[in-house]
């Protein structure tokens, strides 16, 4: 797929299956991340890759946070559910250091641009996600089971698999026109 094409027609998924990426598949995915812009040079990210059985206990990690934030059954169900959307999922935190040129907003910024990245690497190769976040990125087990230090920030769950639905092939790109001014 042309890379502009790709671009301007990327869609997220959120009903994905098996297969999920695996080999020199996700190897490209995690490289693509390692391009995200980096002032300072600080790879301000660290990736974790949740498959297999770390579904499960990703599962019971959502679930107890969601508990002890005091959510209702219908949210708690929801977080307990939610890592069995994918057959993988990458939990990408913002390592973020003190740093005289680089302020941590930008730090966070650079790691979110990872998540961009990776997401564009796999649908460059035949795959599919979805970008989510949520109150559990604050949630104090959640940032633990992740080694979140108090500066750092999980910036999301990239949701990778093999999408069940096809995109259609009219999507409109919307018209830019309300979104730029020129000064």
């Amino acid at each position: 797929m042309d890379a502009l094409e790709l671009l301007v027609n990327r869609r997220s998924a959120s009903r994905l299956a098996e297969p999920a990426p695996a080999g020199e598949t996700l190897e490209n995915i995690l490289r693509a991340a390692m391009r995200a812009p980096d002032h300072g040079t600080l790879q301000p990210w660290r990736f974790f890759i949740i498959e297999g059985e770390g579904r499960e206990r990703f599962s019971q990690l959502l679930e107890k946070a969601a508990r002890e934030t005091g959510q209702d059954e219908k949210a708690i169900e929801k977080a307990r559910n939610a890592p069995f959307r994918a057959p993988m999922i990458i939990t990408v935190v913002a390592h973020c250091e003190a740093h005289p040129k680089v302020p941590q907003w930008e730090q966070v910024a650079s790691a979110s641009c990872a998540v961009m990245a990776m997401q564009m690497a796999a649908l460059a190769q035949g795959f599919n996600g979805i970008w989510r976040s949520g109150a559990l990125t604050e949630s104090p087990q959640v940032r633990e089971a992740f080694e979140c230090r108090e500066q750092d920030r999980i910036v999301g769950f990239l949701y990778l698999g093999t999408p069940q639905l096809k995109a259609s092939t009219t999507i409109s790109v919307p018209d830019t026109a309300p979104f730029v001014r020129h000064f």
